[in-house]
């Protein structure tokens, strides 16, 4: 929901997103070893800091949103689709934008 939220927003308004810097491809890649082991997860501590970031975890501020938006992106990317209708991404299990996120990993 986040990143389609975000992947929304993005295509509206510039990217004035403070946080953007915060993600790169090594602290995404811990932040995915984290994230894969905790999937079906309802501890709401643990998703918190998932999510808004985590300095014990060495999660940075927003991570969760960063990976949502990276998760959404490579969704419509690898699918090679014109979304004309937000909320066309709202009918897409999380499952299939995490296979498509593996796959662009080769995981």
């Amino acid at each position: 929901m986040e990143g389609t939220a975000e992947y929304f927003s993005l295509s509206l308004y510039p990217d004035k997103r403070w946080w953007k810097d915060n993600f790169p491809t090594d602290v995404e890649t811990n932040y995915w070893d984290q994230c894969k082991e905790h999937l079906k997860s309802t501890d709401d501590n643990l998703k918190s800091q998932l999510c808004f970031g985590s300095e014990k975890r060495v999660i940075p501020v927003f991570a969760g949103y960063s990976f949502a938006l990276n998760l959404v992106s490579n969704y419509v990317s690898s699918k090679n689709k014109d979304i004309s209708d937000i909320r066309e991404l709202f009918t897409i299990e999380p499952s299939e934008f995490i296979e498509y996120y593996k796959l662009n990993l080769n995981l």
